[in-house]
């Protein structure tokens, strides 16, 4: 058997591995912790890498829409114009005198693409002067030209110079004007191969001069994107404002209103958070197995310290009696004392040998199967009072008793219940009352069951220790014994299936009840009926 110091050894090591499993745990998850942000900042490094490459790529095939538009290659949904720079509005100035030409030199004029000091059509002024435009072939000649966007012409003079060459009904007559409306001024625009480009609302617009002619072209977010198979999203500057927290967003090479969009993965990677979970469930259990073993080891120790207290109230116990019997037998040995009396106090002793005795050995029946037989409580009663009415005349203890007359038969483990019924009257003798006093034993049927009461007019038990009073080697105060009266008596009652109940009115006296049912259900998966 492990002694206290073992047990206090071994109970200081599990601590010491608790705490270290515990720091164990904390080490690997930090360690845990470290690797998920280091995979998160290199995920998020990835992603605005990513995002980088995608900007330049749809820059790159930008620059091939735009090189399509140049050309006049362009395919849908792209959108592109190439028409002649609208003329300044200069101040009207008098005529140049275009009627007054030759004829052969104002049919020469019909192909120009210049503009007059009027800031019309050179070409237009000419056909009004030689009157071509009374002939329908070159009025169809000249109105293509105009709604092309071939001939330089200010949009304000475009609806008249369209009913002119009867061009006003012309499906191109409307989206030409709004484009010359809507061109920058041509002092401010750059020479292609560059672009001024300019973001509205899903189309980005792209202008540019060539010579004497704007470069014009629209195409959608949509298509570009497509293009240049980005995973992200175009947005506008405006728009990545309302985006969320984690979002990246990387600005467009030469499009500053124009921002490529990435959502980054912040989420904790998956069996990471499992083999952290997986180790703090571990860690848990070990420090609940730990636990749970520190509990048994300090209830084995609670265990020894009861069993010494035991042995050291028993070894009392034994001492006090056989020195009694010792010095008695001795002095009868000598021919001295009174033989009657003094073989009466060798026979209490021997009593009280006998009743610890049967205590001790009790202890050693708990885990026995009961035998249980038809047993008539009124007669085992009897029997018990007639084992203790001479000890308790001989303390000038008063024992009541109020028994029926009747009480129906039970089927019990008649020595066990007999051994009850004596240790709650030994009880009451030993520790309930004092010299003179008062015992007081009833029974009586309540439904099933019997109910034995003793009740005894001694000092009572504190609050303290009724609790506990029923714990195997447990003593009320400093009560002398071996504290295992009360234990014994409670383990009989379950193994009936019944219960022992304590009441101690006004802290005086004490009022023990067994109750045991008349058929015990463990009498029934024994065998008996």
């Amino acid at each position: 058997m492990v002694d206290n110091a073992g047990m206090r050894r071994a109970r200081g090591l599990l601590v010491f591995l608790l705490l270290a499993l515990l720091g164990v745990g904390v080490v690997a998850d930090r360690a845990l912790r470290t690797q998920d942000e280091a995979a998160l900042t290199l995920a998020a490094a990835e992603v605005r890498d990513t995002a980088r490459l995608e900007a330049f790529s749809v820059r790159a095939h930008l620059a091939r829409l735009e090189t399509s538009a140049a050309a006049g290659s362009a395919a849908p949904p792209v959108v592109a114009h190439r028409v002649r720079s609208p003329p300044s509005r200069a101040r009207p100035r008098p005529s140049e005198g275009y009627q007054a030409r030759h004829p052969s030199r104002l049919t020469s004029l019909l192909s120009s693409t210049e503009a007059t000091s009027n800031s019309l059509p050179e070409s237009l002024v000419a056909a009004v002067a030689s009157g071509a435009l009374s002939q329908p072939r070159r009025r169809q000649v000249l109105a293509k030209r105009l709604l092309s966007g071939e001939l330089p012409v200010h949009p304000a003079d475009l609806p008249y110079l369209a009913r002119l060459v009867g061009a006003e009904a012309d499906p191109r007559l409307a989206p030409l004007q709004a484009l010359l409306e809507s061109a920058p001024a041509t002092t401010s625009l750059p020479e292609l191969p560059a672009f001024q480009r300019t973001v509205t609302d899903d189309l980005l617009v792209g202008w540019a001069r060539s010579g004497d002619e704007l470069v014009h072209y629209r195409v959608p977010w949509e298509h570009l994107a497509a293009v240049a198979a980005i995973e992200g999203a175009l947005v506008t500057r405006a728009g990545a404002e309302t985006t969320r927290a984690e979002t990246v967003r990387v600005d467009v090479p030469d499009l500053p209103e124009l921002m490529l969009e990435h959502h980054s993965t912040t989420a904790s990677p998956t069996s990471s958070l499992l083999t952290r979970i997986v180790t703090w469930s571990s860690l848990g259990l070990l420090g609940l197995a730990g636990w749970l073993l520190t509990r048994a080891l300090d209830r084995q120790a609670a265990a020894l310290r009861r069993e010494r207290s035991f042995l050291a109230a028993v070894t009392h116990e034994l001492r006090t009696p056989l020195a009694s019997v010792r010095v008695l037998g001795e002095t009868l040995a000598e021919g001295r004392g009174n033989a009657r009396e003094y073989g009466g106090l060798i026979a209490d002793e021997s009593n009280r040998l006998d009743a610890l005795v049967d205590r001790v050995l009790a202890t050693t029946r708990l885990d026995e199967a009961p035998q249980f037989v038809p047993t008539s409580p009124l007669e085992l009663l009897t029997t018990v009072l007639e084992v203790v009415r001479p000890r308790a005349g001989r303390l000038s203890v008063v024992l009541d008793t109020r028994l029926p007359t009747e009480l129906p038969q039970a089927r019990w483990d008649a020595d066990a219940v007999r051994r009850a019924v004596h240790g709650l009257l030994d009880n009451a003798l030993r520790h309930g009352c004092s010299q003179g006093g008062r015992i007081e034993l009833t029974a009586q049927r309540s439904d099933d069951a019997i109910v034995v009461s003793v009740n005894d007019d001694g000092p009572g038990i504190a609050r303290r220790d009724r609790e506990r009073l029923f714990g195997r080697f447990e003593r009320a105060g400093s009560t002398a014994g071996t504290g295992l009266g009360l234990h014994l008596i409670e383990q009989v009652a379950r193994l009936h299936g019944g219960r022992v109940e304590l009441d101690v009115p006004d802290d005086q006296g004490c009022h023990f009840s067994l109750w045991l049912p008349l058929h015990p259900p463990a009498s029934d998966e024994a065998g008996g009926s």
